[in-house]
C-alpha cells in the first residue's frame, strides 16, 4: 500500500435524520478499505525495496537504541554498530546476557542462549566458549556468492572490507533476512516482518523505536505532521523530554516567553533543550523558527488519527452546514472588500444558531447576471453571502432546522443592527432578499504512509475499515 491521501466529501439532502447522518464516516471510510481491495493497490511487503523506509523494522530512528538493543542497521545505535549475527546494539563488551535478561527481552534470552525457550538452530560466527557465547540470531552476512545486500553488508573478503547498505541502490533493494541464505532464526523473522524488531526493553514492555510515541517534526514547521499533534501540557512535554533524551528547560522564564512567541513544547536544535511556553498553547498553525522543533505526539491531526499497521484514518469527519443569501446592499464593492463585514455577520449568525462563532465562515462575493448574448453584468447591489457552519453531527437537523425557518426580513433587520454597532450607522445598509435551503457535506480525510512492512492489503485494508467503526 502506498503512500496516498484522498479527501471524501458526502452531500446530505436536507431532512437526513441526525443518526444516520453521524454514521456516514464510518460508511466513507469502510467504502475506502473496499476500494482499495477493488483497485488491487498493494505495497512492498517484500523486497525489491524502493527505499529503505519500507524494509521492516529499518526505519531511520530520531532517538538512537542503546547498547544491547535489538536493531537490524547500524545507523539505528547508538554504539554506530549493529551486529549482524545477534541483530543487536553492541560496543567493546559484545553482547551481554545480564542485561538482555534484565531488560526481559525474552525471545533473545531464548533464541541466544536457550534460557526460556528453544535455543536457536545456526551456530555460526559468535558461537563460541567464553561467558557470553550463544547462539546466532541470523548466521550469515554476505558472502561473495549471495546476492549482494541480501543478508546485510556486503564483505568482499579483501582490504575494501564491508560496503554498507546504503538508503537506495542495489544493496537495500535486495535485503531479504527471510531469505535462506541468511540463516535467521524464525522466530526473528517473524517480529522483523511485523516491524517490531527494532528497539529495546524498558522494565519489560518492549519499546517500538521505529513506531515512537514521540517525535520532533522539522525545525522551522508550522505544526506537527499528520499523525501527530503538539504538545501543550507541561506534563507530557516533560515525560516526552525523557522519552527522547533532550534537556529539560522548561523551567527557564519560568515557562514565561510571551504570547507571540513559540506554542507548548519546542526543542531548540542549537542544545537540544526543551522549552515550554505557559503563555501560548494554542494548537493552530504557528510556524517557529529554523532552530526549534515541535515536540509531537501520536494523535489525530488534520482530522486523521494513527490505525493499526501504519496505515492512517480519520475516525470521525468534518460535519458543516451550507446556504447563501442573496442580498442588496449600499456600497458592495466595499461591502465585499470589508473583513468586518465578515465577522459581523459570522457572530450574528453564531448567536442564532448557538454555535461558537469560530465555527461560522461567511464569503461574501459579487452577484452577477447572464445575458442572454452571453455577456455578464453585476446586479445592481447584489451580493451573496455564502455561509458555511462546522457542527457535530448530532446537531445538524436543529441547525438546518433554524436555517430554514429564517425570515429574511429578520436577517435583515439583525444584520443592519450589527453593522451599525460595529462600523457605524450608515456605513452599510443592506436587505436579505432570499435564503437558500441549507445543505450538508460531510468531509474526512483518508491518509496513508502505508502500512507497516510485511502487512498484507488485506490487512491494511481491515485496518482501515475498523478504524472507521470507533
Amino acid at each position: 500500500l502506498k503512500p496516498f491521501s484522498a479527501d471524501v466529501t458526502w452531500e446530505v439532502a436536507a431532512g437526513t435524520p441526525s443518526k444516520r447522518i453521524s454514521q456516514l464516516p464510518t460508511m466513507m471510510f469502510r467504502a475506502t478499505a473496499v476500494a482499495l481491495i477493488a483497485a488491487g493497490v498493494d505495497g512492498a511487503t517484500a523486497p525489491p525495496w524502493a527505499s529503505r523506509s519500507e524494509i521492516p523494522s529499518g526505519c531511520a530512528v530520531q532517538v538512537k537504541v542503546p547498547e544491547q538493543g535489538r536493531c537490524l542497521f547500524d545507523d539505528q545505535c547508538k554504539t554506530g554498530f549493529c551486529c549482524p549475527y545477534f541483530r543487536s546494539c553492541l560496543g567493546e563488551a559484545g553482547l551481554q546476557q545480564t542485561p538482555v535478561k534484565d531488560m526481559g527481552d525474552t525471545l533473545r534470552m531464548a533464541i541466544v542462549w536457550g534460557e526460556g525457550g528453544a535455543r536457536g538452530s545456526y551456530n555460526g560466527q559468535q558461537l563460541n566458549t567464553s561467558a557470553n557465547g550463544g547462539t546466532d540470531v541470523c548466521s550469515r552476512t554476505n558472502a561473495a556468492s549471495q546476492d549482494i545486500g541480501r543478508c546485510g553488508p556486503y564483505s568482499t573478503s579483501s582490504a575494501s572490507g564491508i560496503i554498507a547498505l546504503k538508503d537506495s541502490g542495489s544493496f537495500i533493494k535486495g535485503f531479504d533476512l527471510t531469505h535462506a541464505q541468511c540463516e535467521c532464526d524464525s522466530r526473528f523473522t517473524d517480529l522483523y516482518k511485523a516491524g517490531t524488531w527494532t528497539g529495546t526493553f524498558e522494565n519489560g514492555t518492549f519499546r517500538n523505536y521505529c513506531d515512537p510515541t514521540y517525535y520532533l517534526a522539522d525545525g522551522g514547521s508550522v505544526n506537527c505532521p499528520s499523525g501527530w499533534v503538539r504538545i501543550v501540557d507541561l506534563t507530557e512535554c516533560k515525560t516526552a523530554i525523557t522519552y527522547l533524551g533532550l534537556g529539560d528547560a522548561t523551567a527557564y522564564l519560568d515557562g514565561k516567553h510571551g504570547a507571540d512567541k513559540f506554542p507548548g513544547c519546542v526543542n531548540n536544535k542549537l542544545n537540544n533543550q526543551v522549552a515550554f511556553n505557559v503563555q501560548n498553547t494554542a494548537t493552530t498553525d504557528f510556524a517557529v523558527t529554523t532552530d526549534e522543533q515541535y515536540v509531537c505526539k501520536k494523535g489525530a491531526s488534520s482530522g486523521t488519527t494513527a490505525a493499526a499497521g501504519g496505515a492512517t484514518a480519520a475516525p470521525t469527519a468534518t460535519t458543516t452546514v451550507k446556504y447563501t443569501a442573496e442580498l442588496t446592499v449600499n456600497d458592495p464593492e466595499a461591502f465585499v472588500k470589508d473583513a468586518r463585514v465578515a465577522e459581523v455577520l459570522s457572530n450574528i449568525t453564531a448567536g442564532a444558531l448557538g454555535v461558537s462563532p469560530d465555527s461560522v465562515s461567511v464569503l461574501l462575493r459579487l452577484l452577477s447576471a447572464r445575458r442572454l448574448d452571453g455577456e455578464q453584468r453585476r446586479l445592481a447591489g447584489g451580493v451573496a453571502a455564502d455561509y458555511t457552519i462546522a457542527v457535530a453531527a448530532e446537531s445538524t437537523n436543529d441547525i438546518m432546522t433554524k436555517v430554514s425557518a429564517a425570515k429574511p426580513a429578520d436577517l435583515t433587520a439583525a444584520a443592519n443592527a450589527g453593522l451599525a454597532a460595529k462600523l457605524g450607522a450608515g456605513t452599510y445598509t443592506m436587505e436579505v432578499k432570499s435564503v437558500s435551503a441549507p445543505t450538508v457535506a460531510i468531509k474526512g480525510s483518508v491518509t496513508s504512509a502505508g502500512p507497516r512492512a510485511g502487512m498484507s492489503l488485506a490487512a491494511a485494508a481491515l485496518a482501515i475499515f475498523l478504524a472507521g467503526r470507533a
